[in-house]
């Protein structure tokens, strides 16, 4: 096996409200707020796509094309009059309900986890779980924004809603009548979570054994999609610092994923090389597969593991191995699940996009002084030949001057690199990968 090792500093308000014991987490989640993604209406859902834990589509094929959801089932009973009823039994009811179908108006008594935007799709998921099951609320944009937008996660909440069926999975449909503040309302700051994240989390044995859940998640027009909380272990190996760690990439050996927080970084950059336990939520944005960080802890590993990277299965490349996928617009060309769940080795040299004039954008190209522009006079104008680094673009001098492909940059010395695939980068019609710093040398001394 074929260890690298690295080297870092070590640092360690409704009285039918009932109470049950709470899930502890590393990091405390503060107000949602609009980020990017998510429309539905009152009574039934437009262009809706997702997946439960009670469901498993059979095939990534099964995408959803605006889906128009009838809404056959009456909804007589009143929020006030409706009786209070578990996810459970909610996706019982759900089941029953034909293809995009609407049903009955539902309450329930559930924790807030978080929001999951999606901004192509123009709508919102609101997603929440109880001590046995989890489920989330459809919600467009429109009707999301300000109150909705504005609840805390980690909190409890009285939801109110119809349980819908799209694409064989069970959700919940805004209803517009009901309006937002009815929707969902708190049940006190000081009102323990019911939630158990243990108990509806599903144990992961090895990050690749998630490609076939990401790959059955049914994906949307916009290629956004939702599925299972599930928990796994794994190895920091990359942060996006300039995303103030929200994002980081984990590695068991045998596969990566990204981890995204909501709102506020669960990690830090000196943290690499460290091992971790990770609940989240599967999520597909834009063709991107990620785990939506719902909480994490330190995990103790022997000696011969800890602070050390397996690169022994990474698969060798040429830095314009990509150029042919690309995402623009709902031109769809992208790497499948598990290309993006794989750790990528490749040589060249540190480059300029010449396209920029001020800051340094930076990526990695075969030949030196490489163009990082698409060209157009070769037929290649939606996919540039090289890679973007994360981390490196649209940096200033000083924060260059730390970089380790600083020296290498200015020395035109073509460097030996591992990494993992982002997302595309439609501006500059390229692909954003995360540099494993650490594993960063010069091909010949």
């Amino acid at each position: 096996m074929k260890k690298r090792t690295i080297l870092f500093a070590l640092l360690l308000a409704l009285t039918g409200c009932t109470t049950s014991p709470s899930v502890s987490s590393n990091n405390s989640l503060g107000p949602d707020s609009v980020n990017q993604e998510n429309s539905s209406p009152s009574v039934s859902i437009d262009s809706v796509t997702s997946t439960s834990p009670s469901q498993t589509p059979s095939s990534q094929s099964q995408q959803s094309s605006s889906s128009n959801v009838s809404n056959s089932t009456s909804t007589s009973s009143s929020p006030e009059e409706l009786k209070l009823s578990t996810i459970k039994e909610i996706r019982t009811l759900g089941k029953k309900l034909n293809a995009n179908e609407v049903g009955q108006l539902v309450k329930f008594k559930a924790t807030y986890l978080r929001a999951i935007t999606m901004s192509r799709s123009n709508e919102d998921l609101m997603y929440f779980a109880d001590s046995e099951s989890y489920i989330y609320l459809r919600v467009a944009y429109a009707n999301y924004s300000g109150y909705l937008a504005n609840r805390y996660t980690n909190q409890e909440y009285i939801v109110t809603a119809n349980v819908a069926k799209v694409d064989g999975v069970i959700e919940l449909a805004f209803n517009k009548e009901i309006g937002s503040q009815e929707t969902v309302v708190n049940c006190g700051q000081n009102v323990q979570t019911s939630v158990n994240l243990e108990k509806i989390s599903e144990k992961k044995e090895s990050i690749l054994s998630m490609v076939d859940d990401f790959d059955n998640i049914p994906l949307n027009k916009k290629k956004y999609g939702t599925g299972k909380i599930v928990t796994f272990t794994g190895q920091l190996i990359a942060t996006d610092r300039e995303d103030a760690n929200k994002k980081a990439v984990f590695s068991d050996g045998t596969g990566v994923i990204s981890v995204i927080a909501n709102g506020q970084k669960f990690i830090n950059a000196e943290d690499v090389g460290k091992y971790y336990e990770i609940t989240g939520i599967l999520n597909v944005e834009v063709t991107s597969p990620a785990i939506l960080h719902l909480s994490s802890k330190y995990v103790e590993m022997s000696d011969d593991l800890e602070n050390s990277i397996d690169a022994e299965q990474a698969k060798t490349v040429e830095p314009d191995f990509l150029k042919s996928k690309y995402v623009l617009g709902d031109d769809f060309k992208s790497p499948s699940v598990k290309e993006y769940m794989t750790l990528y080795k490749t040589t060249g040299y540190v480059v300029q996009n010449s396209k920029h004039t001020t800051n340094y954008y930076l990526g990695i190209a075969k030949e030196n002084k490489g163009s990082l522009i698409s060209d157009s006079s070769s037929g290649n104008n939606k996919s540039v030949s090289g890679l973007f680094l994360m981390n490196h673009y649209n940096i200033n001098e000083r924060s260059f001057s730390y970089s380790v492909f600083y020296d290498y940059y200015y020395s035109d010395t073509e460097v030996e690199l591992y990494f993992t695939i982002h997302q595309f980068y439609s501006q500059d019609h390229g692909w954003k990968i995360f540099p494993i710093e650490a594993l960063v040398e010069p091909l010949s001394e």
